[in-house]
């Protein structure tokens, strides 16, 4: 399901972890969710951990908001084959040309979907873990990339603090619980639009204090002259 519209990193993009990625779109990423199924189908649901759950596609902006969510495949079913279902579906991920999404290597690389190279330190524990300096070129394109797509995982993460049901199994039917990760979704969205909106606020209002203290100095001080707002 498409959530939102997401904007990609122009050559005015200031942000360090993102400024490297121009045409970028965000991350993605899939997320095991453990469900209660009939014993049949168990198998089917084992994921690699050997966990009965559905393996969910997220897709994010740089802003943490999700921009396209996938539920409903096995916990046996690789990465790369949930995301080519997402991207096969009429209503489905959609990318123009010459923009991409961050994935990791449990995705091929390919036009629209930007993986780190392979058997070079990636994640970010193994840069705390050694020398935090890239080496090479290689190393120094994994950093940023790790350090960009590193969104997805916070934002699941979140999802996980934030929604209980979502960290352990669930009795929902699949269908149902389905149709609760999507409202998670969404609730997620509002709730970050909100927290932008009353600090872009607060902000305002600090300015229009300052503004108000400045008149008032330059009142109290006898000076005249035009006030710039």
């Amino acid at each position: 399901m498409i959530l939102l519209t997401p904007k990609p990193v122009d050559d005015d993009c200031t942000n360090a972890a993102w400024k490297s990625f121009k045409g970028c779109l965000g991350a993605l990423d899939g997320m095991y969710i453990d469900v209660q199924t009939p014993l049949l189908d168990k198998p089917r649901y084992s994921n690699r951990k050997g966990e009965i759950s559905v393996n969910v596609l997220g897709v994010v902006n740089r802003e943490m908001n999700f921009v396209y969510i996938l539920s409903g495949w096995q916990g046996s079913a690789a990465d790369g084959r949930v995301l080519h279902d997402a991207v096969n579906r009429v209503n489905g991920l959609k990318i123009r040309n010459g923009q991409y999404y961050l994935c990791d290597n449990g995705y091929i690389n390919c036009p629209r979907f930007l993986a780190p190279y392979r058997s070079v330190r990636y994640h970010l524990d193994e840069w705390l873990a050694g020398s935090r300096v890239p080496q090479n070129a290689k190393e120094l394109f994994n950093q940023r990339h790790t350090k960009a797509r590193n969104v997805i995982e916070r934002t699941w993460g979140i999802m996980k603090w934030r929604w209980a049901v979502l960290r352990s199994t669930t009795f929902y039917v699949l269908r149902t619980e389905w149709f609760w990760l999507v409202r998670y979704c969404t609730i997620s969205i509002v709730v970050r639009w909100r927290l932008t909106l009353l600090r872009h606020m607060s902000l305002r209002i600090i300015q229009l204090k300052s503004t108000i203290l400045r008149v008032l100095t330059l009142l109290m001080s006898g000076q005249c002259g035009v006030i710039t707002l």
